[in-house]
């Protein structure tokens, strides 16, 4: 079955990380539920990434700053920035929240 779309990514980032997926689910690393997941953070519009919900999406996954900064690569000091409004996640960081608001962290773990 397939699942990933030919709609084009709206940056070089998204597309990096939409291809680093396809790639994942064409040998059978990801399931197509995750893809289609991936198809819609990487392809689809933009959602508000404000730092309450920023701040609501760490607590959800009951973690730390420095821990969630991990799971998404970056560091505390980001995550503190973003949680606190002085700093905007953008591209990449802002896809991977978004997926781990809808899915939980659990899928940037397995």
């Amino acid at each position: 079955m397939k699942t990933h779309s030919k709609r084009k990514a709206e940056s070089d980032a998204f597309d990096s990380v939409h291809q680093l997926m396809k790639g994942l689910h064409e040998v059978g690393l990801i399931k197509d539920e995750t893809m289609r997941s991936f198809d819609d953070a990487c392809l689809g519009g933009q959602e508000n990434m404000d730092p309450e919900r920023i701040a609501r999406i760490r607590k959800n996954a009951r973690m730390s700053q420095p821990v969630f900064a991990h799971y998404l690569g970056t560091t505390k000091s980001t995550v503190a920035k973003w949680e606190s409004g002085e700093k905007k996640p953008s591209g990449p960081s802002r896809r991977l929240l978004e997926v781990v608001d809808k899915h939980g962290i659990g899928i940037l773990a397995g």
